[in-house]
């Protein structure tokens, strides 16, 4: 008798009896004789497990399989043991309770960029000279850049004061007050207020740190304190009694070795 061949597959069959439902995994192979197309089990399946049973199923209908080291590729993997680490230390200390009182979206984006802080901090070094070398230039030039500009400023505003012609030209005038700065720094406004303006045009010079500022004063506009309300008025008052104060000030130092002592000044 010829060996029989044929396709093997599993057959599940399924029986209620009494509320109960009872089914039978079945290996069978199918097979012709004599032009009948028949089947022959070849064994029970049903003590095995469900898991292994569809795994012999999909075998059968020519799935493969191959084990997971070889189905997949490890491209690049993160350690999370410190990522851990740093959370069991933030809870122990109570820090979620400090940031909010109640757990919140906000809370947990505060907790995480505090742990990301903490992991990406690296140890203070010292950076190689070759790679610091561009930036120690360029803040060299800037430097000796500065304190000659320094310098030819503070020439040029000699000359101003005794009245000749630096040879500088001038921006637009602004009119600028300590409301309306008009981009002055305030080391700059404060020295134009302040300055002595008893002969016009005044000049002044604010030292910077990128070189040196010459600033003109060719009129004094006085405010208008009557159409202020008293609080204004007041503070007006004051810082033009403070600005007169400091310029007189200013203008007995420059006359010579005199040592001013503001006490006397204020006495009435």
């Amino acid at each position: 008798m010829a060996a029989r061949t044929g396709t093997a597959h599993v057959v599940t069959t399924t029986r209620k009896y009494k509320d109960r439902v009872y089914r039978t995994h079945l290996l069978r192979r199918s097979y012709r004789e004599e032009g009948v197309v028949k089947n022959e089990t070849l064994g029970n399946l049903s003590h095995l497990p469900d898991a292994l049973i569809e795994l012999i199923r999909r075998a059968l209908q020519g799935e493969r399989f191959v084990p997971a080291a070889q189905a997949l590729e490890i491209t690049r993997s993160r350690a999370h043991g410190h990522v851990q680490a740093v959370a069991a230390a933030m809870h122990r200390l109570g820090l979620s309770t400090v940031i909010a009182a109640k757990p919140s979206r906000e809370r947990d984006l505060v907790l995480a960029m505090v742990a990301a802080r903490v992991i990406e901090h690296r140890p203070e070094a010292q950076l190689p000279y070759e790679q610091v070398k561009p930036a120690i230039g360029e803040t060299l030039r800037r430097r000796a850049a500065a304190g000659l500009a320094q310098k030819d400023g503070e020439a040029k505003l000699a000359e101003l004061r005794m009245g000749k012609d630096a040879g500088l030209k001038w921006s637009p005038a602004r009119v600028v007050s300590r409301r309306e700065a008009q981009g002055m720094t305030q080391d700059a406004l404060q020295r134009a207020v302040s300055a002595d303006v008893s002969k016009l045009p005044a000049y002044v010079g604010v030292p910077f740190p990128e070189g040196y500022l010459l600033l003109r004063i060719s009129k004094v506009i006085e405010a208008d304190a009557k159409e202020a309300d008293a609080q204004t008025a007041a503070r007006i008052g004051g810082l033009y009694g403070r600005s007169q104060y400091d310029a007189y000030v200013g203008s007995l130092r420059e006359r010579g070795d005199i040592e001013v002592i503001p006490a006397n000044l204020e006495k009435k």
